[in-house]
């Protein structure tokens, strides 16, 4: 029962610090569509701010709730909060947040 509950926090947890906040940047992950996410951007009528180069992730700027519902019906697979993506490109890199010596 305690593993239940703690299970149900974690995931509760995750969906709130990953959630996307209207009128901030948001990160948007292409599906296995043709599309990518550039493309699911403007779709949608979104402001790309930043691109991976494999097409799959990219930050947009939205203007409010319906902008994130926009990125969906475009064909986002997901969008959550812009650090997110930031935190992938440095884990898929091999490089370590923050500062360089």
């Amino acid at each position: 029962m305690l593993a239940g509950y703690f299970g149900v926090v974690c995931v509760l947890m995750c969906a709130a610090v990953l959630a996307p906040v209207a009128g901030r940047p948001v990160a948007v992950f292409a599906g296995m569509g043709p599309a990518s996410a550039a493309e699911v951007i403007a779709r949608a009528n979104g402001q790309l701010l930043a691109a991976s180069q494999d097409g799959f992730v990219a930050v947009a700027q939205t203007g409010d709730a319906a902008g994130i519902e926009a990125l969906y019906t475009a064909g986002a697979w997901l969008v959550t909060a812009a650090w997110f993506a930031s935190a992938c490109a440095t884990l898929g890199n091999g490089s370590s947040p923050g500062p360089r010596p």
